[in-house]
């Protein structure tokens, strides 16, 4: 698995991130028990070239398409147009994936069970979901105000109930995806989620899903929050969050991290930890990334930073 470096690709040499030399990071680099990188195990740095691409790379996710053992990455490029790299070659979409370049993508999901063929973008201008290269869009005024906002922020998805948590600007709702959208907008159902919460009416930067207990994690401009049984527990900033909004979060066996300008925190579900400065941890770029061990890597401007959860010491 690897991560492009401070969460974008870049060219080599140069400020702005285009097309050229692409720099990963080798993500698989171990840690010693001493929280420090042994002789020759920092992590590696790798070129892959990307001379092929003309447009610049904004975000990638990785992902296993069924039946094969090798992972692949899908990038999305400038002009919301889609570039798939496997096994060392990259293959860039012809037409953008959404016709209008002015659209400003702010996240995306791949379907777990078919994810070159199905995705879901949020967007400034509603929620889109591409099937077999057939585009749907889902708006505040074709669900009649089903969705409370067009500017979509985050998505998350519970693989095991087929529902989508989609985070906008004013509160989060869920869709059950399982039937698929109706041909009338009108007819999408859609669920609340958390409307007597404070917390949950502003702008949602993040969202993220405990596979384990089906929790919904969420954040905030305000700190953050864990959904569980229609339950809120809210963690403000300034309580045992140290900043916020919240850029990233994502759950690691026992423990969740939590991104935002001043480092990461870990919450164990007991005890709070938090990562700065002092542990090269400031500035975070991008999503945090969990990798196959259970390793939590911090993209930052002094390269990628790992930290274990306390199950795997």
């Amino acid at each position: 698995m690897f991560a492009a470096t401070f969460g974008r690709l870049g060219v080599e040499g140069e400020e702005e991130y285009g097309p050229g030399e692409t720099r990963f990071v080798d993500l698989y680099s171990p840690l010693a028990e001493e929280e420090e990188w042994p002789e020759g195990g920092e992590p590696r740095r790798l070129s892959v070239g990307s001379d092929s691409i003309s447009r610049s790379i904004t975000e990638c996710r990785a992902f296993v398409q069924p039946g094969e053992p090798v992972k692949r990455m899908i990038c999305l490029l400038e002009g919301n147009y889609l570039a798939q790299h496997i096994r060392n070659t990259w293959s860039v979409d012809d037409a953008p994936v959404l016709d209008d370049p002015g659209l400003k993508i702010q996240d995306f999901l791949l379907d777990p069970d078919n994810p070159s063929n199905e995705m879901w973008f949020a967007t400034d201008r509603g929620l889109f979901n591409v099937r077999n290269g057939q585009t749907k869009v889902l708006t505040v005024a074709n669900t009649d105000q089903g969705l409370p906002s067009d500017d979509i922020t985050s998505l998350a998805l519970n693989e095991q109930l087929q529902r989508l948590y989609v985070g906008t600007t004013r509160g989060i709702v869920s869709l059950n995806i399982a039937a698929g959208i109706p041909e009338d907008t009108a007819l999408t159902e859609w669920s609340e989620v958390a409307p007597t919460s404070q917390l949950m009416r502003g702008p949602i930067s993040t969202l993220a899903i405990d596979s384990s207990t089906g929790a919904l994690w969420v954040g905030a401009y305000g700190g953050a929050a864990r959904i569980l049984n229609d339950e809120l527990t809210p963690y403000p900033q300034g309580s045992v969050l140290p900043t916020s909004p919240i850029s990233s979060i994502i759950v690691a066996g026992t423990s969740v991290f939590f991104a935002h300008k001043s480092g990461v925190s870990v919450f164990d579900g007991a005890d709070w930890m938090h990562y700065g400065s002092r542990a090269g941890i400031s500035d975070v770029v991008g999503r945090l990334i969990l990798d196959d061990r259970g390793v939590v890597w911090a993209l930052t401007p002094r390269g990628a930073v790992g930290l274990k959860s306390s199950d795997q010491d």
